[in-house]
């Protein structure tokens, strides 16, 4: 092989390397290209689906609201035509038609409709048969002179019985207005067909395709298993990528595809290709080109370079050197020769140049360092293995006020806080033992401005054997940090201090005002007993028991709020029926709302939850009371919807809404809107309160969504139970013996409330034998000579007395067990908890005279 071919042949191995880069980086623009194509088709089909989507959920809306109208229900199709006539519909959009039970439209908003049967469509027959919302095909609707697409949901008349379908078709004129209305990129193909791959909608040539049957190629994917990918020729003819959603897709029944122009959209990869072939093609000319220049060169050139060569090492250049690789045999060998010649001389040479330049770089280095040390605003300092210092940079030194020198040699321990000693020990020592860990520590150095938190990061320095030599450490000021984190821990001590404080308030506030309130009560039952008849003393009675009802409901609040506090309330969750629960609720507010004005509606839900009835028929009440209470206009609405399986049971109103900054602070106790007088008509401010604990003991979410000046929504979500029959067993009635009467003793260190029980349970025909303590009951009790037939007594005696220890000593004193009350007005939640842990039988002051009397009863039936 001659030079001239060797030259050739390298030039031609260096280029294929570059020819094979350039052929891989078209392929992957392409494949990259293509990627971003199908992202870019299912993205946009994804948007529209999701427009779709909201077409349709819009529609469903309508007729289903159409659907539970009264007039539609009753059959009046006048009051029907007349509503339809009222209602703002978007007609430009569609029609809506109410047919009767064989399909015959009986009124709609465009009258033409009139009359027209509609019983032999699809979707009237779907909804008629699965009594549920049904998706249309394409129909020319002749009556309108219309094409469309249409929806039917059925509606039932006041027996239950189906009463026909109300329909609403989409203007197909319009849909494909919506649909080129879209933003989308140019020549861009979107085609929507029914289940029978009938074009609905096409945004090439719509006029064209509208009502036609999809192209073979489309017609294929139509019933595919999911959505998915296609290269496939549009409707044009031109070749597409397309991203479809199949009709057995959620959630439309319809068939949905955008193609994008696949050249069109390769068109600047295809470009960017020709150019580089152009380019590659070229290059490899010129190469070939360049090899035939320096094959020439390389006959005579090798000798002219070994004499040049000669000459410079002559002069002393033994760096000069002659090309081996060029020139004949001859040459090479004889140029070999003569570069060992200087390879000796030259090494020599280089070593003591690196040599001289590797000490120049490691004095370069070191000052580097001690400047970066010295420079910083930490502690940066070394200890040798026996803890004493070997370095310590200027900021060590100023800080400890000791000059670098005299720190060396000094043991670490003279500098640091006697408390932070061991911490600091432990630290060095993980460092020092392998595997050699770098550690973090926290300690209090001994600075020249007193004591100092520093937090230090050490690690282990090596020598070059690879053996341990030093620990080097870092330190970084966190004195402001530590205050920082003590006085944070100081607020939190003083607010669960003050949270603390306030329970006991509350509890203390509640007892002191419940034994005054209990006995206003009694004496209020003795006076309503003998006086309730006379007119004149009836009506300031009736006053006098309405305040006292009104001051019973705050403390009885504010013993629901301990009693959550304590955690004495404990959920019995079942599944139930909400339909019960509801239906008690809008007989109940109903009239209420109707007084103030108000519109109350509750939609009825076949659902079955789980939770505690009792509980959640609270959390109800509390948030229809506040819903009638913040609202001057139009109504309150509460029924449920279905996520997944969970109800979310919602309370909204049209009332003054609720600001985003205050909508937290309202779940807080004793906060109201809009109530500075505290005017007690407009609640206590405790509802809301209740509500947020008792969904979290029930394990409930509530929410809230409110605008200020139109209402807000309140929301429940409590999981679903499965159906089951309600058991229909008929309740058990007591036995009516009439009521039982005995002797009984009350245990109250009050004096009018002695007076009053004493009063109203004689009154009732019971013979009451009443004691200020322990000691007086026992003694009155030992005078009668017999155990009494039922206790009451108070919880908190004097002297640190309790109710508890008074029933006790009864107990053990005549040896039975009569039964027992306990008449409480404390609410701390210690004492509540304290107090059913004893198994007595408690009732909270004020007790009002009907739930003294029951429980007297109940007591007095269990003792015989």
């Amino acid at each position: 092989m001659t030079l001239f071919q060797r030259l050739f042949l390298l030039v031609l191995l260096a280029v294929l390397p570059a020819i094979a880069l350039g052929a891989y980086t078209v392929v992957e623009l392409r494949r990259t290209q293509m990627a971003e194509i199908n992202a870019e088709a299912q993205q946009l089909r994804d948007l529209l689906l999701a427009e779709q989507t909201r077409i349709v959920d819009g529609v469903r809306q309508l007729i289903d609201t159409v659907a539970v109208g009264d007039s539609i229900r009753a059959g009046d199709m006048g009051e029907c035509q007349q509503l339809i006539d009222r209602m703002p519909l978007p007609f430009r959009m569609g029609t809506l038609n109410v047919t009767d039970a064989q399909g015959i439209v009986r009124c709609a908003s465009d009258t033409r409709s009139i009359g027209v049967r509609l019983a032999q469509y699809t979707h009237v027959r779907q909804a008629l048969q699965t009594r549920a919302f049904a998706i249309g095909n394409y129909v020319q609707a002749q009556a309108i002179g219309r094409r469309v697409w249409p929806f039917a949901v059925p509606y039932t008349d006041r027996l239950g019985a189906v009463g026909g379908v109300v329909t609403f078709t989409i203007d197909l004129d319009w849909l494909n207005d919506a649909l080129m209305a879209k933003r989308l990129p140019a020549n861009t193909s979107v085609v929507m067909a029914d289940r029978n791959g009938t074009i609905l909608a096409a945004t090439a040539s719509a006029e064209q395709w509208r009502g036609k049957p999809l192209s073979p190629e489309l017609a294929g994917l139509l019933h595919a298993a999911e959505p998915g990918l296609a290269a496939l020729p549009g409707l044009d003819g031109r070749s597409r990528i397309f991203a479809y959603s199949p009709v057995e897709a959620e959630p439309s029944e319809v068939f949905l595809a955008v193609g994008l122009d696949k050249e069109a959209q390769l068109a600047p990869i295809n470009e960017a290709t020709r150019w580089s072939l152009a380019l590659l093609v070229a290059g490899l000319l010129a190469a070939a080109l360049a090899a035939g220049i320096v094959g020439r060169r390389l006959i005579v050139r090798p000798l002219d370079a070994l004499g040049e060569a000669a000459a410079r090492w002559r002069d002393g250049d033994l760096a000069a050197r002659v090309e081996t690789r060029a020139g004949t045999p001859e040459t090479r060998r004889l140029a070999h020769i003569f570069n060992e010649m200087a390879a000796g001389l030259e090494e020599r040479e280089r070593l003591r140049a690196a040599r001289f330049a590797a000490e120049e770089a490691l004095r370069a280095s070191e000052a580097r360092y001690r400047g970066l040390v010295e420079s910083q605003s930490d502690m940066v300092l070394r200890l040798t293995a026996d803890g004493t210092l070997s370095f310590a940079n200027d900021t060590t030194a100023r800080l400890l006020g000791i000059t670098a020198g005299a720190l060396r040699g000094r043991p670490w321990t003279e500098f640091t806080h006697p408390d932070s000693i061991t911490a600091t020990s432990d630290a060095l020592t993980r460092i020092m033992m392998p595997p050699h860990p770098r550690t973090a520590v926290e300690n209090r150095m001994l600075t020249i401005d007193g004591p100092r938190w520093f937090a230090w990061e050490g690690y282990a320095v090596f020598d070059g054997a690879g053996r341990f030599s030093e620990v080097q450490a870092v330190g970084r000021d966190i004195e402001r940090r530590r205050a920082m984190e003590q006085a944070l821990a100081a607020a939190k001590e003083n607010a669960e201090r003050a949270d603390h404080a306030k329970t006991r308030f509350l509890a203390a506030a509640s007892h002191d005002l419940r034994q005054p309130v209990q006995s206003l009560l009694l004496f209020m039952g003795v006076l309503k007993e003998r006086l309730g008849q006379e007119p004149a003393a009836a009506a300031a009675l009736d006053s006098m028991d309405r305040s006292l009802d009104a001051l019973r409901l705050l403390l009885d609040s504010l013993l629901d709020i301990s009693r959550l506090d304590a955690g004495l309330v404990e959920p019995q969750p079942v599944a139930m029926p909400l339909a019960e629960l509801l239906d008690r609720l809008a007989a109940e507010y109903g009239p209420r709302a109707a007084a103030l004005g108000l519109r109350f509606r509750v939609v009825r839900s076949r659902a079955m939850v789980v939770s505690d009835p009792t509980l959640l028929e609270r959390i109800l009440r509390n948030l229809i009371e506040n819903a009638l209470r913040y609202t001057r206009r139009g109504g309150v609405v509460v029924g449920g919807r279905r996520h997944g399986g969970r109800l979310r049971i919602e309370v909204c109103d049209t009332g003054i809404g609720i600001e985003p900054d205050k909508q937290a602070e309202i779940f807080e106790e004793f906060f109201q809107l809009g109530n500075p007088e505290r005017d007690r008509g407009k609640g206590l401010g405790l509802g809301l309160a209740v509500v947020k604990r008792l969904s979290r003991l029930l394990g409930h979410g509530v929410e809230v969504r409110s605008w200020p000046e139109h209402g807000s929504v309140f929301s429940v979500e409590l999981p679903l139970a499965e159906p089951c029959t309600p058991d229909t067993a008929a309740p058990r009635r007591p036995a009516d013996g009439g009521e039982p009467q005995g002797l009984l003793l009350v245990v109250d260190d009050e004096a009018l409330i002695r007076l009053g029980l004493k009063a109203m349970l004689e009154s009732w025909g019971h013979t009451v034998v009443a004691a200020g303590s322990i000691g007086e009951a026992v003694q009155r009790m030992e005078e009668r000579r017999r155990a009494p037939d039922a206790i009451l007594a108070d919880y908190r005696l004097r002297d640190g007395e309790t109710g508890i220890q008074a029933i006790r000593r009864i107990e053990e004193h005549f040896g039975v067990r009569p039964p027992a009350a306990m008449i409480t007005g404390d609410t701390a939640p210690e004492r509540l908890a304290e107090a059913r842990a004893s198994g007595i039988r408690m009732l909270h002051k004020p007790v009002v005279a009907v739930e003294l009397r029951k429980a007297v009863a109940a007591m007095l039936t269990a003792g015989r």
